[in-house]
């Protein structure tokens, strides 16, 4: 196996680098089993989800508050998947779902384009806007398109009241 050379930080930890994350960066195989209230469904080939299989009356919320974050019909598909696990510069591992709307949600601190789990799009840290609980990502392209990255741990789906 390689040796990899580190990278240090501002504050003394060392960040492993780019070469060596790409080992530990692993999408979610085709076989494994999604929980049925992520699971996408069927989609059309664009990516998007078909309208007769959305499911009206659901909402996704925040777990930790209730606040409305999305809509189970937003699920979208980025490279192929809905759902990625990835594992941060700190060894830190999320799984990822993938929407093409969020709201409820304050964005924190700045926007990177370094360490993107997906490549030609920055990143900032979205917390939930009431509780601010850290919910996911918010992906973006230069031209300033883009898709959230939500973390299916913090969000719950319940029928819209």
């Amino acid at each position: 196996m390689a040796q990899h050379q580190d990278l240090p930080t501002l504050d003394g930890f060392r960040l492993p680098s780019p070469s060596a994350m790409a080992d530990k960066v692993r999408l979610r195989s085709p076989g494994s089993r999604v929980p049925p209230s992520l699971d996408p469904g069927p989609h059309q080939e664009d990516g998007s989800q078909n309208a007769q299989q959305r499911r009206p009356g659901k909402v996704l919320v925040c777990a930790a508050c209730g606040r409305h974050v999305t809509r189970p019909e937003a699920r979208t598909v980025i490279n192929g998947n809905h759902v990625h696990v990835f594992c941060n510069p700190h060894g830190v591992v999320f799984e990822v779902g993938c929407f093409s709307l969020a709201a409820g949600l304050r964005p924190q601190g700045g926007v990177y384009e370094e360490f993107s789990w997906f490549p030609g799009h920055a990143w900032q840290i979205m917390h939930c806007g009431r509780c601010n609980d850290h919910l996911g990502w918010r992906f973006t392209t230069r031209s300033g398109t883009g898709f959230y990255g939500l973390l299916p741990a913090k969000l719950r789906e319940q029928t819209e009241e």
